[in-house]
This record gives C-alpha cells, sequence and structure tokens, in this order.
C-alpha cells in the first residue's frame, strides 16, 4: 500500500512559456543549448543561484527568483541525497520548444532536467523529475520459456488493456491473476524504479504459470473516476479483479479449474472479497496484506516516517482523519467530504469490513506471504491473519526476513528512499508461489 502522500521525488516547476516578450534570434546551434542547460544545473549544485539563472528569460526571471531556486535544489537534495553527477544529455522538440534532458546522479536516486529553450535560446521552463535507468531482468527469468499477449477486458465503458504472460509449449496450466495495491497503478505495479507485477509474471511463466496483469482502472480512467459521486472500493479494485479472473478462466490456454488470485497491499486486504465473488477460484494468495483498517494503517506507517524527524502537525492532523472516519455516523453517508484521499462513500463501504471474517465463505486454499523488513503493513498484520486463520487447514503462511512491503531484499530500516533503487521480487517468493499453485 503506497503512502497517500507519494514517495516519489518528483518535483515539477511551472513551464513559463515565452510568448508575448521578445526574444533574441538564438543561435540554433544544439550544442550552445546544452553547454546552457548543463551550465544551469552545476550552477545550481554549487549553489550559485545567480549564475544558475544566467541564461532565464524575463518571465523565468520573474518568477524564480535566486531565494527560490535555492529552494528548489535544497528540497531535491533533502529527499534524495547528495549530488554526486550529471550522468547524461539528450534532446528533443516539443511544442515549438527545444528540450534540454540531463540526467543527474543523487544519493538515493536518479533525477532528470528537463530545461525547456525559447526561440532566443534563453531558459524559459524546468522541470525536475524522477528517472531511473531500465532495471535488467531478475537472474531467475528466462525469457525464451515465456511469451506475452496484450490483450483488453472489463465492463463496458471501463475497459483495461492488460499483458497475459504465457509459457511456451504447454496448454492447459495453472494461472493467476495480480491485484493491485492502493493508488493509480500501472500493469507492473511501477514504484519507484520497481516493477514487482512484471517480476512476479515473468518468474512465474518461466515456471509454467500463466500470469494475467492489468491497468488498474484509477489509473487508466483517471478523469472519469473524479467524476463519480460515489466511490468504493468494488469500482476502484473488486470489479475489475473477479473480471479479470473471469476473462483469465476463459482463455484456451488455461486450465479452467485452477485460477488463482493473487492481491497485494490493498488488493490483498480486499483478496476475501475478490475470492467470494469471484466464481470457481482455485486460491487466493495474500501478498503483504493489512487485517487491520486503512485509517489505522496509514496513521502507523505516517507514525514510522515521523519517527525520524518527519511531520509532526501533519500527524497529529492525519489522526483526527482517521477519527473522524472511525466515527462515522449514518447521517455521514450521503456527504461529500473528502477525507484521507477518499471520499465517505468509501470509508462507508470498508466501515464493518473484516477479511478474516470474510474468508469464512471462502473454503478454498489460502498462502500468506510477508516481508519482516515491512513498515507500509508491519508484521502485526501479518500475525492477524495467521490467528483469524489459525483453525484452517489448507492456509500456510511464510514471512521473509530481508523483505520489504515489495517483498524486495534490503538491509536496515526500510524507508520509501528504498524503492528508488532498482531490485527484484525475491526468487524466494516466486518459487514459494510457484511451489504453492503447482502443489
Amino acid at each position: 500500500m503506497r503512502n497517500r502522500n507519494g514517495i516519489g521525488l518528483a518535483l515539477l516547476l511551472a513551464l513559463f512559456a515565452a510568448g508575448g516578450c521578445k526574444s533574441d534570434p538564438g543561435s540554433g546551434d544544439a550544442r550552445e543549448r546544452e553547454r546552457r542547460a548543463s551550465a544551469l544545473v552545476d550552477a545550481m549544485a554549487a549553489g550559485n543561484a545567480s549564475d544558475a539563472r544566467k541564461d532565464f528569460n524575463l518571465i523565468m526571471r520573474m518568477s524564480l527568483s535566486e531565494g527560490r531556486l535555492k529552494q528548489v535544489w535544497e528540497g531535491l537534495v533533502a529527499q534524495a541525497g547528495s549530488f554526486t553527477n550529471r550522468l547524461w544529455t539528450s534532446q528533443a522538440r516539443q511544442a515549438g520548444y527545444e528540450i534540454v534532458w540531463i540526467g543527474l546522479g543523487f544519493e538515493r536516486g536518479g533525477m532528470k532536467a528537463k530545461v525547456v529553450f525559447d526561440s532566443g535560446d534563453k531558459v524559459t521552463g524546468l522541470f525536475f523529475q524522477p528517472w531511473h535507468e531500465e532495471a535488467k531482468p531478475a537472474d531467475y527469468v528466462d525469457a525464451t520459456r515465456f511469451h506475452e499477449q496484450e490483450v483488453r477486458f472489463g465492463k463496458p465503458g471501463w475497459e483495461l488493456d492488460g499483458t497475459l504472460t504465457l509459457p511456451k509449449g504447454v496448454t492447459n496450466v495453472p494461472s493467476l491473476v495480480l491485484v493491485h495495491g492502493s493508488g493509480p497503478n500501472d500493469r507492473d505495479e511501477t514504484v519507484g524504479a520497481n516493477k514487482p507485477f512484471r517480476d512476479l509474471a515473468w518468474g512465474l511463466a518461466g515456471r509454467g504459470i500463466a500470469v494475467f496483469r492489468y491497468e488498474k482502472r484509477t489509473k487508466a480512467h483517471q478523469a472519469k473516476m473524479s467524476q463519480l459521486r460515489t466511490l468504493t472500493v468494488r469500482e476502484e479494485t473488486v470489479d475489475d479483479a473477479v473480471l479479470a479472473a473471469e476473462f483469465l478462466g476463459g482463455r484456451a490456454e488455461v486450465d479452467r479449474s485452477r485460477v488463482h488470485v493473487l492481491g497485494h497491499s490493498l488488493g490483498a486486504h480486499l483478496g476475501p472479497r475478490i475470492a467470494v465473488r469471484a466464481k470457481r477460484l482455485a486460491g487466493l494468495i495474500l501478498l503483504a496484506g493489512n487485517v487491520r483498517s486503512l485509517p489505522e494503517l496509514i496513521v502507523d506507517q505516517t507514525e514510522y516516517l515521523s519517527s525520524e524527524g518527519g511531520d509532526k502537525e501533519g500527524l497529529k492532523g492525519l489522526r483526527l482523519a482517521a477519527d473522524r472516519v472511525r466515527e462515522l455516523s449514518p447521517a455521514d453517508e450521503k456527504s461529500r467530504e473528502v477525507v484521507l484521499g477518499a471520499p465517505m462513500s468509501y470509508w462507508f463501504d470498508l466501515r464493518d469490513y473484516d477479511p478474516v471474517k470474510t474468508l469464512e465463505a471462502f473454503s478454498g486454499p489460502i498462502l500468506i506471504l510477508h516481508g519482516e523488513r515491512d513498515y507500509q503493513v508491519p508484521m502485526k498484520d501479518f500475525e492477524l491473519w495467521k490467528a483469524g486463520l489459525a483453525g484452517r487447514p489448507n492456509v500456510t503462511a511464510r514471512s521473509f526476513p530481508a523483505l520489504n512491503h515489495l517483498m524486495i531484499s534490503g538491509t536496515g530500516r526500510s524507508t520509501p528512499f528504498e524503492y528508488e533503487t532498482a531490485g527484484h521480487v525475491a526468487g524466494d517468493v516466486i518459487d514459494a508461489i510457484a511451489e504453492w499453485i503447482k502443489d
């Protein structure tokens, strides 16, 4: 489950167009633009805001003072660590402007600067965005053993694009649907430099299991979702997961009697609802899922991060918001108020939800996997799953000491910045899932 305040390092400065302002003809020399963009970044890194602004046009000079420019760089360093070096440059032309991109190395991750030039080769826009070098496939991935198909499925008007990863040379295989955590996730569940759903799909397909992953509705249909008068986890997650399981079961390549669902984070929290609604589901995997309510979990996450100098006042407000959700009254049900980033309809839908109790209506086997370094859904929730399902013979639970919330290995105290370093879902997790499904 992603922290609702975000874990990215993105910092965006408004693009100030030069329309209406007289500018010099410009050299039209790409090398000169690259030199100016590089000098801008170097001056910012050196704390010399005056030199950094040397090639700004009039609007940028009026809008971005030396003090503000210093704050921008200090904000980047506070989030990404010490600046190390410039990594690469590239150029492009967009909407009539010349663009110079510069890759920047920081202690805890990469960034890229987008420097926009007007017709006079003056800087008219400046952006800083996260940048991650594309990670190589994990060692356990053998691309010769699977192939992928791009597909489309879903409720009319809410169709979603997805990727079906199929083992080569075999049919009638077991299969798995991947269900995202919170936030507008893509099909790879990209978090920082990591793509855990792609890791799962490629690793498991190489072991003879078909895997289906898809764009989350809140990403594919953001504008339409924002217009809904009411929003619940059914529209956000559950409906599409059930449809995905039905879609996968209808494919000729898979064994209809061996369709499984894996929910990660929020997807695991809602896994019991999905399992109860899905037809003929062969099993359920709960990966880094919470038993406790979302408001309680959000407060826990923020307390964890605030213990090392976080926003104490923000934490106080967050606790008050969580109390507001816990104390919902019938009069709130039709309220348009937004609390903790979601409307009241969302919280009413979850108010009485008990994921462990819901599983009483699902008789299939369950696999629970958790990383012991997970701060977003800590081990307390893993123990609650185990305790709540202790009486069932078909429940398997495993935890992994070195893994974080993305089931990626690391050391020490886990933080959001850990996600900015490229890694892969641990091979032990791939093995555990494959063995359980094929058992």
